[in-house]
C-alpha cells in the first residue's frame, strides 16, 4: 500500500520529471478521478470486493426543524397554526458537515453506502426518502428501524431523535459511514481537526489497479512528457514547424 504522495511522485518519475511540484499535483488530481472511473465501471461489470477501497468515518449530529430545512414560510405558517415550528414531529437530526459522495453505480440510489449505523457497526439504518416518511411508522416491525435520508449532502436521521439515550430525551451523537468514496481526499476533510488532507495517508487503491492506471495516466494524460526530452514538431495554424521540447 502506498500514499498519494508516492504515488505520484513514482508517475512523475516515469515521465521524467519527479521533482516537479506542479507536475505531481496534477498527477494526484487525475489519479483520483481515474480512479472513481475504474471503480464504477468495475461496479457496473462485476462483483468486487471493497477491502482495497473502503473508508470509513465518523460523523455528529444536530438538531434542526424539518420546516426550516426545507424553507417553509413561517409567516404564514403561523397565520394559521400557531408555534407549529416547536411541534417534536418537525424535529429531526442532520449532520454537522456534509458527508463525502460514494462512487456513482446503478444502484447508488437505492443503496449509496455500505453502512451507515451506529458506530459499534451493530445497528445499521436504512435508506429512504422523503416523501416516503409518513408511511414509515406504519410498518409492521417497523418501531425499532431507523431511517435516513440524504439531501444536499448533509446526512438526516428523521425518525429516531434518542440514537444513544434509553432515556429519550434528545442527545446528539456519531454515526459512523462506511463506503467506496469518489474522492478519498473529502474522507480527510471531513475527519481532519484543520480541515486538511494528509497526503501521506494510505491511499485506498489495490496493486492491480494502480498499475493499469499509472500506465493509463503516464501514456493518455502526459504524452509529451512521456517522450523523455524527444523533440516533437507541432504544426501551427501558418503551416510553419516548430520544434518544442518536452523537457
Amino acid at each position: 500500500m502506498k500514499t498519494l504522495n508516492q504515488i505520484a511522485e513514482n508517475i512523475a518519475f516515469k515521465l521524467g520529471d519527479q521533482f516537479n511540484h506542479t507536475l505531481q499535483e496534477s498527477i494526484k488530481d487525475t489519479l483520483i478521478d481515474w480512479r472513481a472511473k475504474f471503480l464504477r465501471d468495475d461496479a457496473d461489470r462485476n462483483f468486487i470486493s471493497d477491502i482495497h477501497f473502503s473508508q470509513t468515518i465518523t460523523i455528529q449530529f444536530q438538531k434542526v426543524n424539518l420546516l426550516t430545512e426545507f424553507n417553509a414560510n413561517f409567516d404564514c405558517i403561523n397565520s394559521i397554526c400557531s408555534g407549529i415550528q416547536e411541534q417534536e414531529e418537525y424535529m429531526i437530526l442532520k449532520s454537522t458537515k456534509k458527508i463525502p459522495l460514494p462512487i456513482r453505480t446503478k444502484i447508488s440510489h437505492t443503496n449509496p453506502y455500505n453502512y451507515i449505523g451506529s458506530i459499534d457497526g451493530f445497528r445499521s439504518f436504512k435508506y429512504t426518502t422523503i416523501d416516503k416518511f409518513p408511511y414509515l411508522k406504519h410498518l409492521k416491525y417497523n418501531s425499532r428501524v431507523i431511517y435516513y435520508i440524504i439531501i444536499d449532502g448533509y446526512l438526516y436521521i428523521i425518525n429516531n431523535l434518542d440514537l444513544c439515550d434509553i432515556n429519550n430525551t434528545l442527545n446528539i451523537c456519531n454515526v459512523m459511514i462506511r463506503g467506496v468514496f469518489e474522492n478519498p481526499r473529502e474522507v480527510f476533510k471531513v475527519c481532519s481537526v484543520n480541515n486538511g488532507f494528509a497526503d501521506d495517508a494510505i491511499f485506498p487503491i489495490g496493486v492491480d489497479m494502480l498499475m493499469q492506471i499509472s500506465n493509463g495516466i503516464v501514456r493518455g494524460e502526459y504524452p509529451l512528457k512521456s517522450s523523455k526530452g524527444e523533440e516533437i514538431n507541432i504544426k501551427n495554424n501558418d503551416n510553419n514547424q516548430n520544434n518544442v521540447r518536452t523537457s
